[in-house]
């Protein structure tokens, strides 16, 4: 894995949202050690929430699974799509149907199966973090 250079920008804020705490702790710590100094995370483990969280924060960057009790990962898609339009991201998840993978694609973000890839995730993440660095810049 290369270590990308820090330059002096404003650190990308995303956020990563899944119910398994210790999944989203490796995904901080390959993003970190990925884009050092560039990258600021929040982890959260609930939709209710990631969706207060997104009311009251800017982020620009979102990582969630999409299955969740009692909600869906698509609510906290449809709570970014309301603020900002637009979403940029990866959908992580067990069960990668064909309905998953199409809503991934209609909303503008990639998907990834679980057990995760932590080389593809940042395969999938990096265009996400240049085009926010690239606006900054």
């Amino acid at each position: 894995m290369n270590k990308r250079l820090s330059m002096n920008i404003t650190p990308v804020k995303i956020l990563i949202v899944d119910n398994d705490k210790n999944l989203c702790y490796l995904i901080e710590e390959c993003l970190h050690d990925e884009f050092p100094n560039n990258v600021n995370t929040k982890i959260l483990s609930e939709v209710r929430e990631a969706i207060d969280y997104i009311n009251n924060n800017d982020i620009d960057v979102i990582i969630t699974d999409i299955n969740f009790p009692h909600f869906s990962g698509k609510d906290i898609i449809k709570e970014i799509q309301k603020k900002y339009g637009e979403v940029n991201g990866v959908i992580i998840t067990w069960e990668l149907s064909d309905e998953i993978t199409q809503y991934a694609f209609d909303s503008g973000l990639c998907c990834l199966k679980k057990p995760l890839d932590y080389d593809e995730l940042i395969y999938l993440i990096t265009p996400f973090i240049d085009n926010v660095i690239g606006q900054s810049c």
